[in-house]
């Protein structure tokens, strides 16, 4: 039987505290099974990032986007053709607000309290920072890769 059968691996719910909840099982004490509940860290480093100039999702007060870097044929497609007048009154940064509506790599992650989408990556361009912030924080929130350890 291979380990991973032996030792479920238990993740939390969350309360709306942000408190781990654990639902554990009971089994016959002769069967001698290890359960494991995935525990993550308990303080958080707050990792504020910054695109770049021109590498954050622009829309018009009317909610009208203006500036998605979704896709490179998108940015071709909207910009080649406009001259540099037009492209100078449609990027007023008077006129212009952060779109959160831009493409995201869509995980599940279950050990988060906000999606993606919540916590602002949306607000940045796709081509220049999807894979980026995705090796990132699965950098960052490394939990696979810690060593069972029993007391």
């Amino acid at each position: 039987m291979s380990e991973e059968k032996t030792t479920p691996k238990i993740e939390p719910t969350f309360d709306e505290d942000g408190n781990a909840c654990y639902q554990l099982f009971t089994t016959p004490k002769e069967k001698n099974i290890l359960q494991r509940c995935v525990v993550y860290p308990d303080r958080v480093i707050p990792v504020i990032f910054i695109p770049g100039v021109m590498g954050s999702n622009l829309k018009d007060k009317k909610g009208k986007k203006i500036w998605r870097l979704d896709s490179n044929l998108q940015i071709l497609g909207d910009w080649f053709k406009e001259n540099a007048a037009v492209r100078k009154k449609k990027l007023d940064p008077n006129e212009t607000i952060v779109d959160d509506g831009g493409n995201i790599i869509g995980k599940s992650e279950s050990h988060l309290l906000k999606t993606r989408r919540q916590r602002g990556w949306g607000t940045v361009g796709y081509t220049s920072y999807a894979t980026f912030l995705d090796w990132l924080q699965n950098t960052l929130n490394d939990f696979e890769n810690t060593p069972l350890t029993s007391a």
